[in-house]
Protein backbone atom coordinates (compact mmCIF):
# COMPACT_ATOMS: atom_id res chain seq x y z
CA UNK A 1 0.00 0.00 0.00
CA UNK A 2 1.25 3.48 -0.89
CA UNK A 3 2.60 5.40 2.09
CA UNK A 4 4.07 8.83 2.79
CA UNK A 5 7.41 9.02 4.61
CA UNK A 6 8.57 12.13 6.45
CA UNK A 7 12.32 12.03 7.05
CA UNK A 8 13.23 14.54 9.80
CA UNK A 9 16.44 13.10 11.21
CA UNK A 10 18.47 16.06 12.50
CA UNK A 11 15.41 18.28 13.04
CA UNK A 12 15.17 19.19 16.72
CA UNK A 13 14.83 22.97 17.00
CA UNK A 14 14.52 26.34 15.28
CA UNK A 15 12.60 26.85 12.06
CA UNK A 16 12.95 23.19 11.10
CA UNK A 17 11.02 22.09 14.17
CA UNK A 18 8.32 24.68 13.45
CA UNK A 19 7.89 23.27 9.93
CA UNK A 20 7.85 19.69 11.23
CA UNK A 21 5.26 20.52 13.90
CA UNK A 22 2.98 22.26 11.40
CA UNK A 23 3.19 19.31 8.99
CA UNK A 24 2.47 16.76 11.72
CA UNK A 25 -0.55 18.74 12.93
CA UNK A 26 -1.95 19.15 9.41
CA UNK A 27 -1.87 15.44 8.47
CA UNK A 28 -5.34 13.89 8.75
CA UNK A 29 -4.78 10.35 7.46
CA UNK A 30 -1.94 9.35 9.76
CA UNK A 31 -2.27 5.61 9.19
CA UNK A 32 -0.35 5.85 5.92
CA UNK A 33 2.45 8.08 7.24
CA UNK A 34 5.83 6.84 8.51
CA UNK A 35 7.89 9.32 10.56
CA UNK A 36 11.67 9.39 11.00
CA UNK A 37 12.18 11.74 13.96
CA UNK A 38 15.27 12.94 15.81
CA UNK A 39 15.45 11.66 19.38
CA UNK A 40 16.28 15.19 20.58
CA UNK A 41 12.81 16.35 19.50
CA UNK A 42 10.97 13.90 21.80
CA UNK A 43 10.42 16.44 24.56
CA UNK A 44 9.50 19.23 22.13
CA UNK A 45 6.82 17.47 20.10
CA UNK A 46 3.26 16.98 21.32
CA UNK A 47 3.05 13.23 21.99
CA UNK A 48 -0.74 13.27 21.57
CA UNK A 49 -0.28 14.39 17.96
CA UNK A 50 1.97 11.37 17.26
CA UNK A 51 -0.30 8.59 18.54
CA UNK A 52 -2.08 7.56 15.32
CA UNK A 53 0.84 7.53 12.90
CA UNK A 54 1.60 4.28 11.10
CA UNK A 55 5.04 4.06 12.66
CA UNK A 56 7.75 6.26 14.17
CA UNK A 57 11.48 5.61 13.84
CA UNK A 58 13.48 7.59 16.42
CA UNK A 59 16.94 8.36 15.10
CA UNK A 60 20.13 9.16 17.04
CA UNK A 61 21.93 12.47 16.51
CA UNK A 62 25.37 10.96 15.90
CA UNK A 63 26.90 10.51 12.45
CA UNK A 64 26.43 6.74 12.76
CA UNK A 65 22.82 7.31 13.86
CA UNK A 66 22.15 9.38 10.73
CA UNK A 67 23.69 6.72 8.48
CA UNK A 68 21.55 4.01 10.11
CA UNK A 69 18.46 6.21 9.62
CA UNK A 70 19.25 6.61 5.91
CA UNK A 71 19.75 2.85 5.59
CA UNK A 72 16.36 2.19 7.21
CA UNK A 73 14.76 4.75 4.90
CA UNK A 74 16.17 2.90 1.89
CA UNK A 75 14.85 -0.38 3.27
CA UNK A 76 11.33 0.82 4.10
CA UNK A 77 10.74 2.94 0.98
CA UNK A 78 8.77 1.22 -1.79
CA UNK A 79 8.38 2.28 -5.41
CA UNK A 80 4.95 3.88 -4.97
CA UNK A 81 5.91 5.80 -1.80
CA UNK A 82 6.56 9.53 -1.46
CA UNK A 83 9.44 10.70 0.78
CA UNK A 84 9.61 14.23 2.16
CA UNK A 85 13.13 15.03 3.41
CA UNK A 86 12.91 17.93 5.86
CA UNK A 87 16.64 18.01 6.65
CA UNK A 88 17.58 19.80 3.39
CA UNK A 89 19.38 16.78 1.98
CA UNK A 90 18.60 13.91 -0.41
CA UNK A 91 19.03 10.33 0.86
CA UNK A 92 22.59 8.97 0.77
CA UNK A 93 21.26 5.50 -0.10
CA UNK A 94 19.02 4.85 -3.08
CA UNK A 95 15.27 4.84 -2.49
CA UNK A 96 12.65 3.37 -4.81
CA UNK A 97 10.06 6.04 -4.10
CA UNK A 98 9.66 9.67 -5.17
CA UNK A 99 12.01 12.01 -3.27
CA UNK A 100 10.96 15.53 -2.25
CA UNK A 101 13.51 17.75 -0.48
CA UNK A 102 12.30 20.70 1.60
CA UNK A 103 15.31 23.02 1.27
CA UNK A 104 15.52 25.57 4.08
CA UNK A 105 19.24 26.27 4.52
CA UNK A 106 20.70 28.54 1.87
CA UNK A 107 24.31 27.83 2.90
CA UNK A 108 24.02 24.41 1.26
CA UNK A 109 23.77 25.88 -2.24
CA UNK A 110 25.54 29.25 -2.11
CA UNK A 111 29.09 30.47 -1.36
CA UNK A 112 29.61 31.32 2.28
CA UNK A 113 32.29 33.11 4.25
CA UNK A 114 33.40 30.91 7.15
CA UNK A 115 34.62 33.83 9.22
CA UNK A 116 33.47 33.30 12.78
CA UNK A 117 32.45 29.65 12.31
CA UNK A 118 33.90 26.88 14.46
CA UNK A 119 35.79 23.96 12.92
CA UNK A 120 32.92 21.55 13.64
CA UNK A 121 30.37 23.92 12.08
CA UNK A 122 32.50 24.25 8.94
CA UNK A 123 32.94 20.47 8.79
CA UNK A 124 29.18 19.90 9.07
CA UNK A 125 28.34 22.46 6.39
CA UNK A 126 30.95 21.08 3.99
CA UNK A 127 29.61 17.55 4.52
CA UNK A 128 26.05 18.75 3.86
CA UNK A 129 27.17 20.51 0.67
CA UNK A 130 28.86 17.37 -0.60
CA UNK A 131 25.78 15.23 0.12
CA UNK A 132 23.44 17.82 -1.45
CA UNK A 133 25.55 18.03 -4.61
CA UNK A 134 26.51 14.42 -5.26
CA UNK A 135 23.12 12.90 -4.46
CA UNK A 136 20.90 15.56 -6.04
CA UNK A 137 20.16 13.29 -9.00
CA UNK A 138 17.88 11.37 -6.61
CA UNK A 139 15.65 14.41 -6.03
CA UNK A 140 12.37 14.47 -7.96
CA UNK A 141 11.16 17.77 -6.53
CA UNK A 142 12.34 20.58 -4.27
CA UNK A 143 10.15 22.69 -2.03
CA UNK A 144 11.54 26.11 -1.09
CA UNK A 145 10.10 29.02 0.83
CA UNK A 146 10.75 32.09 -1.33
CA UNK A 147 11.28 33.18 -4.93
CA UNK A 148 14.86 34.22 -4.07
CA UNK A 149 15.60 30.72 -2.80
CA UNK A 150 14.15 29.25 -5.98
CA UNK A 151 16.42 31.43 -8.12
CA UNK A 152 19.46 30.43 -6.06
CA UNK A 153 18.59 26.76 -6.48
CA UNK A 154 18.17 27.17 -10.23
CA UNK A 155 21.57 28.89 -10.50
CA UNK A 156 23.12 26.09 -8.44
CA UNK A 157 21.87 23.54 -10.96
CA UNK A 158 22.86 25.67 -13.96
CA UNK A 159 26.54 25.41 -12.95
CA UNK A 160 26.39 21.83 -14.21
CA UNK A 161 24.44 21.77 -17.47
CA UNK A 162 24.44 17.96 -17.50
CA UNK A 163 21.98 17.90 -14.59
CA UNK A 164 18.32 18.56 -15.33
CA UNK A 165 16.65 20.96 -12.88
CA UNK A 166 13.90 19.14 -10.96
CA UNK A 167 10.54 20.72 -10.33
CA UNK A 168 10.76 23.50 -7.71
CA UNK A 169 7.70 24.63 -5.74
CA UNK A 170 7.47 27.64 -3.45
CA UNK A 171 5.68 26.69 -0.24
CA UNK A 172 6.46 28.67 2.93
CA UNK A 173 5.33 26.85 6.08
CA UNK A 174 5.07 28.77 9.33
CA UNK A 175 2.87 28.97 12.39
CA UNK A 176 0.46 31.84 12.94
CA UNK A 177 0.06 33.14 16.48
CA UNK A 178 -3.11 33.69 18.47
CA UNK A 179 -1.99 35.96 21.27
CA UNK A 180 -2.97 38.67 23.67
CA UNK A 181 -0.57 41.02 25.38
CA UNK A 182 0.65 39.38 28.53
CA UNK A 183 3.23 40.53 31.03
CA UNK A 184 3.72 37.42 33.18
CA UNK A 185 6.15 35.83 30.74
CA UNK A 186 8.24 38.98 30.78
CA UNK A 187 8.47 39.63 34.50
CA UNK A 188 12.26 39.73 34.32
CA UNK A 189 12.25 41.77 31.12
CA UNK A 190 10.17 44.86 31.71
CA UNK A 191 10.23 46.18 28.17
CA UNK A 192 11.49 45.26 24.74
CA UNK A 193 12.16 48.03 22.27
CA UNK A 194 13.97 45.97 19.62
CA UNK A 195 13.79 42.19 19.37
CA UNK A 196 16.10 39.95 17.35
CA UNK A 197 14.98 36.31 17.16
CA UNK A 198 18.01 34.34 15.98
CA UNK A 199 20.60 31.85 17.13
CA UNK A 200 24.27 32.80 17.29
CA UNK A 201 25.46 31.55 13.90
CA UNK A 202 27.89 34.02 12.26
CA UNK A 203 25.62 34.82 9.29
CA UNK A 204 23.02 36.15 11.73
CA UNK A 205 25.34 39.16 12.09
CA UNK A 206 25.18 39.71 15.85
CA UNK A 207 28.66 41.23 15.60
CA UNK A 208 27.50 44.38 13.79
CA UNK A 209 24.27 44.54 15.78
CA UNK A 210 26.16 44.58 19.09
CA UNK A 211 28.58 47.19 17.72
CA UNK A 212 25.58 49.29 16.77
CA UNK A 213 24.18 49.08 20.31
CA UNK A 214 27.53 50.04 21.80
CA UNK A 215 27.63 53.06 19.50
CA UNK A 216 24.05 54.05 20.31
CA UNK A 217 24.88 53.88 24.01
CA UNK A 218 27.92 56.14 23.47
CA UNK A 219 25.53 58.67 21.90
CA UNK A 220 23.26 58.56 24.96
CA UNK A 221 20.54 56.45 23.32
CA UNK A 222 19.31 53.73 25.69
CA UNK A 223 16.94 51.63 23.56
CA UNK A 224 16.50 48.08 24.83
CA UNK A 225 17.73 45.21 22.63
CA UNK A 226 16.53 41.67 23.40
CA UNK A 227 18.16 38.59 21.87
CA UNK A 228 17.45 34.84 21.89
CA UNK A 229 20.98 33.38 22.04
CA UNK A 230 21.38 29.72 23.00
CA UNK A 231 24.67 27.98 23.80
CA UNK A 232 27.02 30.59 22.39
CA UNK A 233 29.50 31.58 25.07
CA UNK A 234 31.23 34.22 22.94
CA UNK A 235 28.08 36.24 22.30
CA UNK A 236 26.65 35.65 25.78
CA UNK A 237 29.90 36.88 27.40
CA UNK A 238 29.79 39.94 25.15
CA UNK A 239 26.21 40.64 26.21
CA UNK A 240 27.17 40.37 29.89
CA UNK A 241 30.11 42.75 29.40
CA UNK A 242 27.85 45.25 27.67
CA UNK A 243 25.27 45.04 30.47
CA UNK A 244 28.00 45.69 33.05
CA UNK A 245 28.92 48.81 31.09
CA UNK A 246 25.36 50.08 31.32
CA UNK A 247 24.22 49.16 27.80
CA UNK A 248 20.52 48.29 27.64
CA UNK A 249 20.67 44.73 26.33
CA UNK A 250 19.34 41.35 27.49
CA UNK A 251 19.35 37.74 26.39
CA UNK A 252 16.00 35.98 26.67
CA UNK A 253 17.64 32.64 25.91
CA UNK A 254 15.59 29.78 24.53
CA UNK A 255 11.90 30.61 24.23
CA UNK A 256 9.30 27.94 23.53
CA UNK A 257 7.75 28.68 20.15
CA UNK A 258 4.26 28.67 21.68
CA UNK A 259 5.35 31.64 23.83
CA UNK A 260 6.98 33.62 21.04
CA UNK A 261 3.71 35.35 20.17
CA UNK A 262 3.69 37.04 23.56
CA UNK A 263 7.31 38.12 23.11
CA UNK A 264 6.45 39.73 19.78
CA UNK A 265 3.37 41.37 21.28
CA UNK A 266 5.48 42.96 24.02
CA UNK A 267 8.03 44.36 21.55
CA UNK A 268 8.06 47.65 19.67
CA UNK A 269 9.93 46.36 16.61
CA UNK A 270 11.75 43.37 15.16
CA UNK A 271 15.30 44.15 14.07
CA UNK A 272 16.84 41.69 11.60
CA UNK A 273 20.46 42.23 10.44
CA UNK A 274 21.09 38.72 9.04
CA UNK A 275 23.27 38.52 5.91
CA UNK A 276 21.15 35.81 4.28
CA UNK A 277 18.17 33.54 4.93
CA UNK A 278 16.24 30.91 3.03
CA UNK A 279 13.07 32.34 4.61
CA UNK A 280 13.61 34.38 7.77
CA UNK A 281 10.77 32.90 9.82
CA UNK A 282 10.69 35.73 12.41
CA UNK A 283 10.05 38.20 9.57
CA UNK A 284 6.91 36.29 8.63
CA UNK A 285 5.82 35.93 12.25
CA UNK A 286 6.35 39.61 13.05
CA UNK A 287 4.63 40.65 9.84
CA UNK A 288 1.58 38.49 10.67
CA UNK A 289 1.28 40.42 13.95
CA UNK A 290 1.78 43.83 12.28
CA UNK A 291 4.99 44.38 14.27
CA UNK A 292 7.25 47.01 12.64
CA UNK A 293 10.32 45.44 11.01
CA UNK A 294 13.76 47.03 10.63
CA UNK A 295 15.88 44.74 8.48
CA UNK A 296 18.74 44.29 6.04
CA UNK A 297 18.29 45.84 2.62
CA UNK A 298 18.38 42.42 0.95
CA UNK A 299 16.11 40.38 -1.33
CA UNK A 300 15.23 37.71 1.23
CA UNK A 301 13.58 40.37 3.40
CA UNK A 302 11.31 41.68 0.63
CA UNK A 303 10.37 38.10 -0.29
CA UNK A 304 8.33 37.75 2.89
CA UNK A 305 7.51 41.22 4.25
CA UNK A 306 7.45 44.97 3.71
CA UNK A 307 9.98 46.35 6.20
CA UNK A 308 9.37 49.66 7.92
CA UNK A 309 13.02 50.61 7.56
CA UNK A 310 16.12 48.97 6.07
CA UNK A 311 19.87 49.28 6.52
CA UNK A 312 23.17 48.00 5.18
CA UNK A 313 23.92 44.89 7.32
CA UNK A 314 27.67 45.34 6.70
CA UNK A 315 27.66 48.70 8.49
CA UNK A 316 26.92 49.07 12.20
CA UNK A 317 26.54 52.81 11.60
CA UNK A 318 23.80 52.11 9.04
CA UNK A 319 22.03 49.98 11.66
CA UNK A 320 22.38 52.85 14.14
CA UNK A 321 20.84 55.33 11.72
CA UNK A 322 17.88 53.03 11.06
CA UNK A 323 17.27 52.68 14.81
CA UNK A 324 17.42 56.44 15.40
CA UNK A 325 15.05 57.06 12.47
CA UNK A 326 12.58 54.56 13.94
CA UNK A 327 12.83 56.26 17.34
CA UNK A 328 12.34 59.61 15.57
CA UNK A 329 15.64 60.88 16.95
CA UNK A 330 17.30 63.46 14.75
CA UNK A 331 20.70 62.40 13.45
CA UNK A 332 23.25 62.77 16.22
CA UNK A 333 26.68 63.67 14.94
CA UNK A 334 29.68 62.62 16.98
CA UNK A 335 31.66 65.49 18.46
CA UNK A 336 34.44 66.34 16.03
CA UNK A 337 37.67 68.13 16.91
CA UNK A 338 38.29 71.40 15.07
CA UNK A 339 41.67 71.84 13.31
CA UNK A 340 42.98 74.35 15.83
CA UNK A 341 42.00 72.11 18.73
CA UNK A 342 43.71 69.17 17.05
CA UNK A 343 46.93 71.21 16.75
CA UNK A 344 46.71 72.12 20.41
CA UNK A 345 46.42 68.47 21.35
CA UNK A 346 49.34 67.45 19.17
CA UNK A 347 51.76 70.27 20.04
CA UNK A 348 50.48 70.99 23.56
CA UNK A 349 49.83 74.58 22.54
CA UNK A 350 48.32 76.69 25.31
Amino acid sequence: MKKFIIFASGIHGGGGLVVLTEIIESIKNKQNVLLFLDERSKEKLDRDKLINFKSIVWTKSSVLGRIIAYRKLSKYCEKEDNVLCLNNLPPIFSCKGSIIVYLQNTHIIQPLSFRGWTFLQILRIQAERIIAYYFRKRVDKYIVQTITMKKKLERWYEKDSSKKIPKIEIMPIFKTFKINKKDSLLDDFKEIDFLYVADGQPHKNHENLLKAWQHLSSLGISANLSLTIIKNDQIENKINDMKENGINIQNLGEIDHEDMGMIYANSKALIYPSFFESLGLPLLEASSLNLPIIASELDYVYDVCNPTLTFDPNSYLSICRAVTRFLKIKDIKEQSIKPKEALKNIFLIE
